[in-house]
């Protein structure tokens, strides 16, 4: 029994070529949903399987998409706790602190979260 799922880009892990570190990237344009994410990360996680074949990096384990989970909700549990604190649009990339997330999120991609949570 393999116990194999292929996550496509639902799920990336790891290092570039060029050594930068992998940021979640949600794909607007085909109807990717920071607000959704965790709850489909959820789904999978409810399946059984013990090997992850990301859509980029390395040949990972159940266990590394509840870190990735895990850090995904903090990062929208961040956002939202700006939008509630009434921080516009224009502070919002600076008063993001996500430097222990690890992830290299390009300000584009901060505003794109917070414009979708701000809905």
């Amino acid at each position: 029994d393999l116990q194999t799922v292929h996550t496509g880009d639902l799920f990336i892990w790891g290092n570039r070529l060029d050594g930068t570190t992998l940021a979640p990237f949600i794909d607007y344009a085909n109807g990717g949903s920071a607000a959704e994410w965790t709850a489909t990360l959820d789904g999978l996680l409810s399946l059984d399987f013990d090997t992850v074949i990301p859509g980029h990096g390395p040949i990972l384990t159940k266990a590394d998409i509840r870190i990735f989970r895990d850090k995904f909700d903090h990062l929208v549990s961040r956002i939202n706790a700006l939008i509630e604190a009434a921080i516009s649009r224009d502070n919002v990339t600076e008063e993001l602190d996500i430097a222990d997330l690890n992830w290299p999120l390009a300000p584009d991609r901060i505003l794109a979260i917070y414009d979708e949570l701000s809905r």
